[in-house]
């Protein structure tokens, strides 16, 4: 019985041991030097006095000698040095997105895809402009360079167009219909292409009228190709969990990889075409033999959103990104983790901001369930909060910025101290997720959960102090700024919703309507007055200014407003502001109901309105009521003259659309986040001189 024990034991160990050599463990994305985290200042756009953010992470490639790693992100592209990780440059002109990057055979010159359908080439070593190549119709989702590096290949959705570098001419268009799952590579004298489309592989070269298609590859829909480097060999992943090597010439299959546990996302061979490395929802990316479709390493990381893959071109190395944006590099001798870089991802678009005395503390999630405070004055790291043991979802300051809250999916609310990043309590009492969090004073917190609970906390004593049930989920329940209101909606049989106005002092609600069927950005945008004294909310038909101390409509202005309609109040001025899909920005007297006038955001391009790019989707006031200031769809951020009208100034920075905006209590200072995965801090003093803008008035 005993030595039966034994070898059960003995069976376990080794297996365990077998299952770690060969499946080395997830990194942890903290195993790195703090200062990594500190984004560098270099090219901050006008205005902005500090960035936090790197930037969301598109393609990744190696320099031809491997020494550089080059990041296309959502403010440019980034250089690394690939052994240290450390950060070499940022080739950016205007903090434009960079889609896809290729360099030049030898390695002197880098091909940028812009969002703005450009094609940029840098000097590598220098870090200067070069040339930009114009003409494009549809933004550039691929480049690459030929052999020689005379010709560049970039393509879009719609077709092909090749340039001649040295030259800096346009030589030929293609229009040929391609998609992100395309592949494009040169192979001696020709241009290959190679395509997926449901089961089926399309490829040729161009120029020629043989056009090749191999049917029923796999058993699902195709999710990528690839070609090798000499193009004998072509590779597709699937939503089967298998990638299926094809002999080019014969059309016939070479070998079936199998390993993945779920649908394949990324494929590239290395440069000699020995290897090819496949990215799947499993979280893992496997490297295989092409000849022998033998799988040579597993490297396992914390990501089901895989995006980006490229090795080396000594085969030495493998980087690969996530849509999180951490970024690692796989060593594929020994088939270890190598190194993190970190910094990229839409974590770092921050909407949790304190203004204390003597500095502004910014808190972001990233990783799932870490929780990085940063300094924006020095632009520093302070610390790193971690005990969640699930996804972070929400975060709070308090008023006096001492105390920061976090809630998550592992059902806890946890306090830390701001200043050394102590963890002081956990609340528990939610029996599902913690979706929403938010300070009411300095020594109480609301909570918000899947439970459809919403909770009030003490937090001195670390209880609860009291609950109730609200009925609705967390994407149907949004807090009021002050944290003493809540408005809700709730789903009724007949396709519309009830909406509710929650006091959370009391747990009491008022019914406002029964019939709601199309408002959907109350829940998100439920502005208040800065004094307390009214908020305004949305119906199918009208915007409703309610009176908080009488708990009654103060006024009902019957203004249809649209699913994308933002609100805002201006207490000093006794003003509700609108902006709409039309880019307009409508003003009213919230006593009376009179209409001020409209501040237009039209702009025209070619005869035609581009007001969709230009709507406003984000509003706040100085804190003096003075500045009315909105974030747009396209990143810009105008500024308005609240008593003249006038559009005073227009700040661009962001690369997509504005999420966030919020004043310092003396006005000096504008936090700003997007969807690009940064968050900026915009000196405000220089508008101390105002130069109106004529294009912008306000009329009646």
């Amino acid at each position: 019985m005993k030595n039966a024990l034994v070898i059960i034991i003995l069976v376990i160990f080794i297996v365990v041991v077998i299952w770690l050599i060969r499946y080395p463990s997830t990194p942890d994305i903290l195993d790195v030097n703090i200062a990594q985290l500190n984004t560098p200042q270099w090219h901050l756009p006008k205005g902005v006095k500090a960035r936090i953010g790197k930037g969301k992470v598109n393609n990744l490639a190696y320099s031809p000698d491997s020494t550089i790693l080059a990041v296309a992100s959502s403010i440019g592209t980034w250089l690394y040095d690939s052994k240290s990780g450390n950060e070499l440059a940022l080739l950016t002109k205007d903090g434009e997105g960079v889609n896809s990057i290729g360099f030049s055979p030898d390695g002197k010159t880098l091909a940028a895809a812009c969002g703005n359908k450009l094609v940029r080439l840098w000097n590598v070593e220098t870090h200067k402009l070069m040339h930009t190549f114009m003409g494009h119709r549809y933004d550039i989702i691929g480049v690459n360079f030929s052999p020689d590096g005379t010709t560049l290949a970039c393509w879009s959705d719609y077709g092909l167009r090749i340039w001649d570098v040295k030259k800096r001419v346009y030589k030929q268009d293609w229009n040929i219909n391609l998609d992100r799952k395309s592949d494009i590579t040169f192979h001696k004298d020709r241009i290959s292409v190679v395509n997926g489309n449901y089961k089926t592989i399309r490829f040729g070269n161009l120029g020629t009228e043989t056009n090749k298609k191999i049917n029923d590859t796999h058993k699902e829909s195709i999710t990528c190709v690839s070609f090798s480097p000499d193009g004998k060999m072509i590779a597709s992943g699937s939503r089967d969990k298998t990638v299926r090597l094809w002999n080019a010439a014969t059309e016939t299959l070479h070998k079936t990889l199998k390993g993945h546990k779920k649908p394949i996302l990324r494929l590239t061979f290395s440069r000699d075409g020995s290897l090819i490395a496949s990215m799947s929802e499993d979280k893992t990316i496997r490297v295989w033999h092409v000849a022998t479709g033998r799988r040579k390493h597993t490297f396992r990381t914390n990501s089901k959103d895989l995006h980006s893959i490229s090795f080396s071109p000594n085969g030495e190395t493998l980087a690969s990104a996530s849509m999180d944006g951490i970024i690692h590099q796989w060593d594929l001798n020994i088939g270890e983790h190598k190194n993190t870089i970190v910094g990229h991802g839409p974590g770092f678009a921050s909407k949790n901001i304190v203004f204390s005395p003597d500095r502004i503390i910014g808190a972001t999630i990233y990783g799932k369930n870490n929780i990085i405070l940063y300094d924006l004055n020095t632009q520093e790291v302070q610390t790193i909060l971690t005990g969640h043991k699930k996804q972070v979802y929400s975060l709070s300051f308090s008023p006096d910025g001492k105390t920061l809250a976090s809630g998550g999916l592992d059902k806890t609310i946890r306090i830390w101290t701001v200043d050394t990043g102590e963890h002081k309590k956990t609340l528990r009492g939610h029996s599902d997720q913690v979706s929403h969090i938010m300070f009411k004073d300095d020594e109480t917190l609301i909570s918000h959960g899947h439970d459809e609970m919403v909770r009030l906390w003490d937090i001195k004593k670390g209880r609860q102090k009291y609950s109730f049930a609200v009925g609705v989920y967390s994407s149907n329940i949004g807090f009021s700024s002050d944290g003493n209101f809540a408005l809700s909606r709730k789903y009724k049989k007949d396709q519309s919703y009830s909406l509710y106005l929650w006091d959370l002092e009391t747990g009491s609600h008022t019914t406002l309507t029964k019939q709601v069927k199309y408002t959907i950005q109350f829940l998100v945008n439920t502005p208040i007055s800065s004094d307390g004294s009214m908020l305004a909310y949305c119906t199918d038909s009208e915007i409703v200014v309610w009176d908080v101390t009488n708990n009654k409509p103060k006024k009902i202005i019957p203004e249809k407003p649209s699913m994308f309609s933002f609100l805002a109040l201006n207490s000093e001025y006794k003003m509700l502001v609108k902006a709409d899909i039309d880019g307009n920005i409508y003003l009213w007297n919230a006593d009376t109901g009179e209409e001020i006038g409209i501040l237009h955001n039209q702009y025209i391009i070619g005869g035609y309105s581009k007001d969709n790019i230009r709507q406003i989707v984000q509003l706040s006031f100085s804190p003096d009521g003075t500045l009315l200031v909105g974030g747009r769809v396209d990143g810009a951020i105008n500024v308005w003259d609240v008593i003249t009208g006038k559009r005073i100034k227009t700040f661009n920075g962001h690369v997509g659309q504005v999420t966030y905006l919020k004043f310092s209590s003396d006005g000096q200072t504008l936090v700003s986040s997007g969807i690009d995965g940064t968050t900026l801090l915009w000196d405000f003093t220089v508008l101390s001189q105002r130069n109106s803008d004529e294009n912008t008035e306000m009329v009646k």
